[in-house]
């Protein structure tokens, strides 16, 4: 072989740049119809040119809508939108390398919220479209750990997560968040705590004003409020929320620490048999093993009398 007969090619840069505007169309259509997918991808928006400069957040939007516009509604259809919304994601990420977290939580706001607008059309069964609000939820803790002084930013990351948190319950428990988001109790101020309890209180009214009150999303809300004012609420208060939200385990466990043993085994007797054998754990390590042993017996023996009581089939 010679070397010296091989011609040398230009870069795709140079080669780009010599082709005219209608050459260039003709060349993505004949791409885009050999590769449909790469449409979506032509729709994201563009990176500002400097990191400074704020993004559109409706392009942002208009991008998340698209993502499930074009994958359809087939019962895969969530793996596809689940994949183009983590290309989204990775924006945002870029944008946190960049120390811009303005930007950054712009996105994952978008993306969480966007993709719960759409989740309720779609069987989410592997929660391939949980992961993503989930990765959202993440990022956006990122951001409140990193931004401490940006009060305004600080509470619109709060206010997208509680928007998920709230999701999550109304809905059933999807997975999106934990019972209790570590966000609101290991990075926040004691003003953005009240904050936060604030809105939880209001989520509690509202079950009860619209007659959608269950004990599932009372205990929720009332477990979520009672971990972010145990420092706050008077001890009676603690117990009186604890019980009207059937937060059993919080009310044994203050009763037990305030050495109200009698108070504890008349709560936790009033649960079912299940949740029982998990709260006699508390006495245990509370050093009550006697009262434990009696509260069992006594539980044992109000079965037995039922059951006597029942004709059998």
């Amino acid at each position: 072989m010679q070397p010296e007969t091989f011609t040398q090619m230009d870069g795709i840069d140079t080669i780009l740049e010599r082709q005219r505007k209608a050459q260039l169309l003709t060349l993505i259509e004949q791409l885009l119809h050999k590769q449909p997918e790469v449409e979506w991808q032509l729709t994201m928006p563009p990176l500002p040119g400097h990191k400074s400069v704020p993004i559109d957040t409706n392009e942002y939007r208009r991008q998340v809508d698209e993502a499930f516009r074009h994958a359809g509604r087939g019962w895969d259809a969530v793996y596809g939108i689940s994949s183009d919304l983590y290309r989204i994601i990775e924006t945002a990420a870029h944008f946190t390398r960049q120390r811009n977290s303005a930007n950054a939580v712009a996105i994952y706001e978008v993306v969480a919220l966007g993709t719960l607008s759409h989740y309720p059309s779609y069987h989410d069964e592997d929660g391939a479209l949980g992961r993503v609000v989930q990765a959202c939820v993440e990022g956006l803790g990122a951001c409140l750990e990193s931004e401490r002084e940006n009060v305004i930013l600080r509470q619109q990351i709060l206010t997208a997560i509680f928007s998920v948190y709230r999701f999550d319950v109304d809905h059933g428990r999807c997975g999106l968040t934990n019972d209790i988001p570590p966000e609101f109790l290991q990075s926040t101020t004691p003003e953005e705590t009240s904050l936060v309890a604030q809105w939880v209180r209001t989520a509690l009214a509202e079950l009860q004003q619209n007659k959608q009150e269950s004990e599932w999303r009372c205990k929720r809300y009332g477990g979520l409020l009672l971990a972010l004012e145990a420092e706050r609420l008077s001890d009676e208060e603690f117990l009186r929320i604890g019980r009207e939200t059937k937060n059993t385990q919080e009310v044994v466990t203050r009763l037990l620490e305030l050495s109200r043993v009698d108070e504890a085994i008349r709560d936790a007797s009033q649960t079912d048999d299940w949740q029982l054998v998990k709260l006699a754990d508390l006495f245990v390590h509370s050093e009550q093993d006697t009262a434990v042993e009696d509260m069992m017996y006594e539980k044992a023996q109000q079965e037995r009398y039922i059951s006597g009581l029942c004709p059998s089939g």
